[in-house]
């Protein structure tokens, strides 16, 4: 494929735009990499005219293979995958796993305010899997860039799930940007609504 543009986080062959591009990042979760801890993943993905198409993600730790194609399901080691449809009560939220950011951010207080359980794991490639798989309701993203996200997003929307900004606009992969929400899909509205009111 001669004519595909490469983007990722270490180096890039073209820019954004229209065109297919492959989006990668070779360590999602550089923290986790780094301390041993199996949640660090490599992610690939090929966009076409801005639409993530393709998305693969990989556990090396796990030998977990993630992987989707659009219209085609979503899969794990050859599990097919599936959103939970959970409440933001009856789940478990994927928080950041540095406490910094927990406290600084109103949103978390508002999540303990309705009494939403949390799990910190590092890396958002892993958390976002997580949610494709049924073990979280949600997560929010947010400082990711595009290569973050592309492939996680085919393989959260081919397992029933739902990714957005946090004002709820479909994500440009045709130039960069910062931030994503991911969910189940039934809690989407609710948590854009806790979460949006402070990044807005």
């Amino acid at each position: 494929f001669p004519d595909d543009g490469v983007i990722g986080e270490e180096e890039s062959t073209t820019g954004y735009g229209l065109g297919r591009k492959w989006l990668c990042d070779p360590v999602d979760g550089t923290k986790a990499f780094t301390w041993g801890v199996p949640t660090a993943m490599f992610s690939l993905a090929l966009v076409v005219d801005g639409v993530p198409t393709i998305g693969v993600g990989y556990e090396p730790m796990t030998d977990r293979l993630y992987w989707a194609v659009r219209g085609h399901g979503a899969f794990c080691n050859g599990t097919r995958l599936q959103v939970n449809h959970q409440t933001l009560t009856e789940g478990i939220f994927a928080a950041s796993c540095s406490y910094a950011n927990i406290r600084r951010h109103k949103y978390y207080d508002k999540l303990i305010e309705r009494k939403v359980s949390t799990a910190s794991i590092s890396g958002a490639v892993a958390k976002s899997v997580r949610v494709a798989e049924g073990r979280f309701v949600g997560y929010y993203a947010e400082k990711v860039n595009a290569y973050d996200m592309a492939a996680v997003h085919v393989i959260v929307e081919e397992a029933g799930g739902k990714m957005t900004s946090v004002s709820g606009q479909p994500l440009n992969y045709t130039q960069p940007f910062c931030g994503a929400l991911v969910s189940n899909g039934a809690v989407h509205d609710e948590l854009m609504a806790i979460v949006h009111d402070e990044c807005s």
